[in-house]
């Protein structure tokens, strides 16, 4: 759930305030103001049911298209978790953030579906 402070620290860099200044105005560190605003946009995207930034660069970069993902988990969610562990920058964090997103009943992101169809059927 979005808190005022979110919601602030969301709006002053917005502003184009740095985070030393959303710093100050929170009395935290520019580096836990930094977190804060970060698990703001995360929260925010969460409730918005879209993947993060981080997490749509990280399918865009894998070799799977949105629909060879979703294949994947429903035949084994596990190996499917593994798999996005061992993408460059995929945590377990975002993983989970893609996993969640797989299974939900969302429309595929155009770009993504485009980017990896492109590259035509999977090298091994």
């Amino acid at each position: 759930m979005l808190t005022e402070r979110h919601l602030l620290t969301i709006e002053m860099r917005e502003a184009g305030e740095t985070y030393r200044a959303i710093g100050e105005k929170l009395g935290v560190t520019p580096v836990r103001a930094r977190a804060i605003y970060l698990r703001a946009l995360a929260l925010q995207t969460k409730r918005e049911g879209e993947l993060s930034a981080r997490s749509i660069g990280i399918l865009q970069s894998s070799s799977h298209s949105v629909a060879e993902w979703q294949s994947m988990l429903k035949r084994d969610p596990k190996a499917t978790f593994i798999a996005l562990l061992r993408l460059p920058d995929c945590g377990r964090w975002a993983a989970n953030e893609i996993m969640e997103w797989l299974t939900a009943e969302h429309p595929a992101l155009p770009s993504l579906n485009a980017r990896n169809a492109s590259r035509g059927p999977r090298q091994t």
